[in-house]
């Protein structure tokens, strides 16, 4: 301080005079005093300047600061709603929802997602479908839009809708497993095997499908043809393709090719049809004798002695030629193998005071023609369910049906969380 006094003291000692006249006035002073005066003026109009500075801009850095943290705020709220949805926590996810509308403005069509999504875990279909539409106005939203509306289509049950939104989804990702997958699904279930075809190549290069499960359900779309000697050619392994071809190969005559597919196919999983066509192809001398078609028919058990069915099949060939004693000994071997009730069944008409009356409830299921994904039995084999599950159906026992969960794991995507999961 005492040297800016000093200095002005200094100022001021300045010798000379300035005059001024201007607009009627005049004005006469040292030169010091006018430096003095003309330095105080330029800091009292910087000072001025500065509040003036202070007006204008403070509340728009204010508001710049509000909108920061509400930015901050709501995208924190986002994450947590997003997380919450995931979890299936409807509370949470409706609470975060609300205070992200809230808060946040430019979203990029991020809370519209979140909406619909929120929507869906409610069990909200109108709100979900408004919230995925709207996502359809971006260009770079318009794709979960389309996934959005895709889900909640196929949440109930509208297939045609659903069919026409993976359609749209494939045209702009067509190499997601996802969309591949779900659109195949479709169009087997309306049953446009044109259009499923080409889907097939696409899934195993995409990872849906590996080239065994691919030329399966090639060969199923053989079979709903009526075109057995294709689904054989193309899924040789294939059980409902073998039993198929089998029957042409009956009425052509191909006695060596049959009996081969016959023992190849025994060996790996018998059934009833298998061992009609075994007898089917008998010798002449085995017709009409009773001993020798058991003979004929052992030749193929002995091709699988450890399977319960095997030896379950060989014995209904035995009680169908009144060879009781026969039967009872495979009876026996299939029911220490798997005891069904089939079985059960039959030993109980071969004994009927032993107790295996009683046992007939307490036995498993026989082999059948089961639905992996519902549990159905069906008598004989179908492409289709009337559930719209295609190539599902195979020749099992039911209990040994696998149920698999893992395509309804969130994990997987938000949109794969079932609607009212709460």
């Amino acid at each position: 301080m005492g040297n800016y006094c000093r200095r002005v003291a200094w100022l001021l000692s300045i010798g000379g005079a300035i005059s001024v006249d201007a607009f009627g006035y005049a004005i006469s002073t040292s030169l010091g005093i006018f430096i003095v005066a003309g330095l105080a003026l330029l800091y009292l109009c910087s000072l001025v300047l500065r509040v003036i500075r202070v007006i204008i801009f403070t509340p728009k850095a204010i508001t710049n600061t509000l909108e920061k943290r509400a930015h901050k705020n709501g995208m924190q709220s986002l994450t947590y709603g997003l997380s919450a949805v995931a979890a299936g926590d409807i509370k949470a996810a409706s609470y975060y929802t609300k205070r992200a509308t809230k808060l946040l403005k430019d979203d990029y069509g991020l809370v519209s997602l979140l909406s619909g999504l929120t929507a869906r875990l409610k069990g909200d279909e109108k709100v979900a479908e408004t919230s995925f539409k709207s996502l359809l106005k971006r260009d770079e939203t318009s794709f979960l839009g389309i996934r959005g509306l895709l889900q909640t289509a196929l949440d109930r049950g509208d297939d045609r809708y659903a069919r026409v939104l993976a359609r749209q989804a494939f045209e702009t990702n067509p190499k997601q497993a996802w969309i591949i997958k779900t659109l195949y699904d479709l169009e087997v279930k309306h049953k446009d095997y044109e259009a499923a075809y080409p889907l097939l190549q696409k899934g195993v290069s995409a990872g849906v499908f590996s080239k065994d499960e691919a030329r399966t359900h090639e060969a199923a779309m053989d079979l709903i043809d009526d075109n057995a000697a294709q689904a054989f050619k193309t899924a040789p392994h294939f059980t409902p393709a073998c039993l198929a071809v089998l029957k042409t190969w009956k009425t052509e005559g191909k006695r060596r090719k049959s009996l081969n597919l016959i023992k190849k196919k025994w060996a790996m999983s018998p059934h009833p049809d298998l061992i009609s066509a075994w007898i089917s192809w008998a010798p002449k001398k085995a017709q009409d004798n009773a001993q020798r078609m058991m003979a004929w028919v052992e030749d193929l058990q002995r091709l699988n002695q450890g399977s319960a069915s095997s030896n379950l099949y060989v014995a209904e060939v035995a009680l169908r030629y009144d060879l009781n004693a026969q039967a009872k000994r495979f009876l026996q071997l299939a029911i220490e193998i798997k005891p069904t009730m089939r079985a059960y069944q039959l030993m109980a008409q071969l004994d009927s005071r032993s107790g295996w009356q009683d046992l007939i409830s307490k036995g498993s299921h026989d082999a059948a023609w089961v639905c992996t994904i519902t549990g159905r039995i069906y008598e004989t084999w179908r492409g289709l369910t009337e559930a719209g599950h295609f190539n599902t159906v195979e020749w099992m026992y039911p209990d040994d049906r696998k149920i698999d969960y893992s395509t309804r794991a969130s994990g997987q995507s938000f949109f794969l969380t079932d609607s009212k999961a709460a």
